[in-house]
């Protein structure tokens, strides 16, 4: 309930999801169809809360789905802290386990401390894997988390140009909220979470999203391509 809870707008639990975590009752596929249906009941507004904009060209990996991306190296700011009990940092066993085909659903309803978590926070482990050096398949993620468009990671190029060097997302670690304040206004930014408008709340969750894709590659010296529906490139990004 909780990992269905927390899926964006318009996403669904998967069938293959749940078996991978343990579920076999024979109603599986009466379940997931009847979550379905809540959440298309229960979100009512438009969903603003993953990348994309239908006009501007998609981040596309013409690598492949399940071809990892090794990064050159850590973040040079990386910082990684293992638990004292288990020895590996928060992230580390979602980002082992998803390198190792689990869906990130699956990782949320069945994670190593046994308390479920949200399926972004999975995301944000895979992410923080990258980030800290670890060899991720940016193809599948994307897949399950769309990352930003050209026009999205132009804007946010911009902001990180004309921040000054304050801004350089890879120089600093940056909070979302400072980074993000010049397009969601510091009224958003200053009024209380429930006091926050729906529609602005998906809008700051959909950049939120964006950030994060933008900050972890920029972060490893990723050089995103943008192409058509066909998978064409039509454009390369280039070094802020």
């Amino acid at each position: 309930a909780y990992a269905s809870a927390s899926l964006k707008n318009g996403g669904r639990l998967e069938v293959e999801a749940l078996h991978a975590a343990g579920v076999r009752t024979a109603g599986v596929n009466d379940l997931v169809r009847t979550i379905a249906k809540w959440s298309e009941e229960t979100n009512t507004t438009k969903d603003h809360t993953d990348c994309t904009k239908d006009s501007s060209p998609p981040m596309i990996f013409p690598e492949g789905m399940d071809v990892p991306y090794h990064p050159p190296q850590p973040w040079e700011l990386a910082v990684y802290k293992p638990n004292k009990k288990t020895g590996l940092a928060s992230w580390e066993s979602s980002h082992t386990r998803f390198l190792n085909g689990d869906h990130p659903q699956t990782i949320a309803m069945t994670p190593a401390n046994g308390r479920a978590i949200q399926v972004a926070t999975v995301i944000g482990h895979v992410l923080e894997g990258l980030v800290q050096g670890r060899s991720t398949p940016l193809g599948r993620l994307a897949d399950l988390s769309s990352p930003p468009n050209r026009e999205e990671w132009e804007e946010l190029q911009n902001l990180e140009t004309n921040g000054g060097e304050g801004m350089d997302v890879v120089k600093n670690a940056l909070s979302m909220k400072d980074f993000l304040t010049p397009i969601m206004g510091e009224e958003f930014m200053d009024t209380p979470f429930n006091e926050r408008d729906e529609v602005e709340k998906q809008t700051y969750a959909k950049w939120c999203n964006c950030l994060k894709w933008y900050m972890a590659l920029r972060r490893v010296g990723y050089e995103p391509k943008f192409g058509n529906e066909n998978g064409d490139i039509v454009i390369k990004h280039e070094d802020v």
